[in-house]
């Protein structure tokens, strides 16, 4: 069972199943605003694509990850071609991000 956020924060449930699912796994979770602290988890506030958030999160996970896991969306605007854009963007981020962070054989 996990704790239920009052903002309906996503991140906070994933670093929570992570946490329960692997429970000696060093859990290191990012997001744009604040989070509700989880416990066994490092929680960092920042834009992830900012090579300064990067770099605490790469030092927080004192190493490389074996697992890097994004569930993270862009704002949007109904605008299909924008949205799609700031989407792909997002998406490319995120998986530069992975392989800077990764440890051979991670996912």
């Amino acid at each position: 069972q996990f704790e239920v956020d009052p903002t309906d924060r996503i991140p906070r449930r994933w670093t929570q199943v992570v946490r329960a699912r692997a429970p000696r796994a060093r859990v290191v979770a990012v997001d744009l605003k604040d989070m509700a602290p989880v416990a066994g988890a490092i929680v960092l506030a920042g834009d992830l694509t900012a090579p300064a958030t990067a770099e605490a999160a790469r030092t927080a996970l004192d190493g490389r990850a074996d697992l890097v896991l994004c569930d993270g969306a862009p704002d949007v605007f109904g605008l299909g071609d924008v949205d799609s854009h700031l989407q792909h963007s997002l998406v490319r981020a995120s998986a530069a991000c992975a392989r800077r962070m990764l440890a051979p054989g991670g996912v």
